[in-house]
């Protein structure tokens, strides 16, 4: 083999493996969840000052549970939040320590930053937190940090239903997110937990929840996460 077609394959494994893989995750995610009917709450990138405690406000209001996986960074002064989430029965999952980009950063670079991140929360919850499901930033792993988290039984996060509220492009009202997933019959539903200076943008993150919430029957609607979830 020449050097050329030897450096296609690596990068194919290198990149392509891991892409393939999410993509697989979310197929099965929303087959499962049309079957199932079944809507999940995530939320990434938390905690955060003021949006942690309006987002579990809105989710006790409703009596429902959700999904958090936590970039362990923001911890610091906020451990109560993190606290109340995992108390009140929600998944406190990882989202890594620095939210590193595994297609850019160097190869070992996420395998860092996820033990990091497992280190910090564990601190936190006590959790194993290698069994509880971590999910990616930007939803990228390379090859070295995919193999890793199989290697610990590590449950991959993967979504079916992004909001799009950290995009320029979101959607112009909650209305559309909650149409989406009616038409899918059930998802995982990306959201993101932090404090934007546009409160429109804050108050779209809550009314996502109230609409999905208000829209749930006992036999399709909003449903408590667990780890298998995401397995």
């Amino acid at each position: 083999m020449t050097p050329l077609i030897v450096t296609s394959l690596v990068l194919l494994a290198y990149y392509g493996v891991p892409f393939a893989y999410m993509r697989w995750l979310r197929s099965r995610a929303r087959s499962r969840c049309r079957r199932d009917g079944v809507v999940i709450l995530t939320f990434d990138d938390g905690p955060s000052d003021t949006m942690s405690d309006r987002i579990l406000d809105c989710l006790d209001k409703h009596k429902v549970t959700a999904a958090h996986f936590v970039t362990t960074r923001n911890i610091k002064n906020r451990e109560a939040k993190i606290l109340r989430a995992f108390n009140r029965g929600d998944i406190v999952g990882c989202h890594g320590d620095q939210h590193v980009h595994h297609w850019k950063s160097a190869p070992w670079a996420g395998i860092r930053d996820i033990r990091a991140g497992w280190a910090r929360l564990h601190e936190i919850t006590g959790q194993k937190t290698t069994l509880v499901p971590f999910r990616p930033a930007y939803g990228k792993l390379n090859l070295l940090s995919l193999v890793f988290l199989l290697l610990h039984r590590t449950p991959i996060a993967a979504w079916t239903v992004d909001s799009m509220d950290t995009s320029a492009q979101r959607p112009e009202n909650a209305q559309q997110i909650a149409d989406r997933v009616g038409r899918e019959g059930g998802g995982i539903v990306l959201l993101h937990d932090y404090d934007r200076q546009d409160e429109k943008v804050n108050n779209f993150v809550i009314e996502v929840i109230d609409l999905l919430a208000a829209n749930s029957t006992p036999e399709a609607g909003i449903s408590s996460p667990t780890t298998a979830t995401f397995q």
